[in-house]
């Protein structure tokens, strides 16, 4: 029941993260309020987040320990309880909840990122190719984005950083 839901997420993060590419600072600040051309309230924006961005990593982390110590208490748990005598099928399906629990926890701490960096890599990639080219964008999220430091190659100007 969980996989469809996880690939129309997979399939909503992909259109956006295309349309980024594609449109720039033009796409993300059309909803955002204040003064200023599209560009300046997505640096506002951006600057915003970048303050946040230390919170939201430190929660994200938080989390991924979370799964990986409930992981631990069930391999306690399925060591403890499990009779000397037990057949095979009936330890490996013990062993089944400490798999995906630790599973779970190792995928969530594996690819813990912060929006900020997220969307000024995307937004780095609609700089170069408008750039580069006056075609449409080859959007291939294959590449990940950048996770060194802070985002430094962002075409917004945002308070507090060089560019």
């Amino acid at each position: 029941m969980l996989t469809p839901l996880l690939f129309a997420m997979a399939r909503g993060t992909r259109t956006e993260a295309a349309r980024i590419v594609r449109y720039g600072s033009e796409y993300l600040g059309r909803d955002l309020r204040g003064k200023g051309s599209a560009t300046t309230r997505v640096a506002r924006r951006l600057d915003t987040m970048r303050r946040g961005e230390r919170v939201g990593l430190v929660l994200s982390y938080a989390v991924g320990a979370a799964l990986l110590s409930l992981a631990v208490v069930a391999a306690v748990r399925c060591v403890d309880q499990m009779p000397a005598g037990a057949p095979s099928p009936a330890r490996l399906a013990a062993a089944r909840d400490v798999v995906l629990v630790g599973s779970a926890a190792l995928l969530w701490l594996l690819t813990v990122d912060g929006r900020y960096r997220g969307i000024c890599a995307l937004l780095d990639r609609h700089r170069r190719h408008v750039e580069t080219s006056d075609q449409e964008p080859s959007v291939q999220m294959n590449e990940p984005p950048a996770r060194t430091g802070p985002c430094r190659s962002c075409s917004l100007r945002v308070a507090g950083w060089r560019a």
